[in-house]
């Protein structure tokens, strides 16, 4: 998908070591697995997020495709288990969603599911939601972020986007 683009993708081994040409680093979908659990260390900064939030600093763009959880204290916020069938455009005029329609991110073939493990949507942070879904309780998550960090900027998207290229 990135080749047919003109995207030349380069493997990164680790988050901890971000070489420094890098200018737009994107994490696969299912690349992250669950932390093992251990006992918090107050002011203790895993070395991948310190390079990270370095490479965010400097004037990297991060994009984080669909995972089933987020490392614990990697990206300041965590994946409910909320799945949609419809989401709706929050920011219609966003560059992201650039040719959509709001029936482009509804019921996606295939199972109709257009997210998976949703983020709770945002009230602090810089977080800019999106894309919005939610449920009887209202429009409470935020597939799609974007956060500017630094130079940078991070966007999480929770749409399924790498399994549904090809048929959305």
């Amino acid at each position: 998908l990135l080749a047919s683009v003109g995207l030349k993708p380069q493997p990164v081994t680790s988050l901890a070591r971000l070489d420094a040409p890098l200018e737009l680093l994107i994490i696969g979908a299912g690349a992250f697995e669950k932390s093992p659990a251990a006992e918090p260390v107050i002011g203790l900064v895993p070395p991948e997020r310190a390079a990270l939030m370095d490479f965010l600093a400097r004037g990297g763009r991060v994009l984080v495709l669909e995972q089933e959880v987020y490392p614990e204290g990697l990206l300041d916020i965590q994946l409910t288990g909320q799945q949609s069938t419809m989401t709706f455009p929050a920011d219609a005029a966003h560059p992201a969603l650039r040719g959509l329609e709001a029936d482009d991110l509804k019921f996606w073939r295939g199972g109709h599911l257009v997210t998976k493990a949703e983020p709770p949507r945002p009230a602090v942070g810089g977080w800019v939601p999106l894309v919005v879904s939610g449920s009887a309780a209202g429009l409470a998550n935020a597939p799609l972020l974007e956060r500017q960090m630094g130079k940078g900027c991070l966007v999480l998207s929770q749409l399924r986007l790498a399994e549904k290229a090809a048929s959305e």
